[in-house]
């Protein structure tokens, strides 16, 4: 074998064993979020409170309004 061939058999015996990391990984966060929504109830962890959430998208709708109300007003 040269050299060429054992670097191609390195190089797919570490694709390999990176896939089967990245694969249990992912089987292993699978199972332990599954765990954690069963214990707690909560699928994913909230930060910001429902009323913050809806505060914030007011102020995103208003900046909005008023930028398409200044483009309007500018256009001819």
């Amino acid at each position: 074998m040269n050299s060429s061939e054992e670097h191609n058999e390195r190089i797919v015996r570490l694709l390999k064993k990176d896939a089967e990391r990245r694969a249990y990984i992912r089987e292993y966060m699978k199972e332990y979020r599954q765990k954690k929504k069963e214990e707690t109830g909560i699928s994913q962890k909230q930060y910001a409170s429902k009323d913050d959430i809806k505060i914030r998208m007011r102020k995103i709708y208003y900046a909005k309004t008023v930028l398409s109300d200044v483009k309007n007003l500018f256009q001819e």
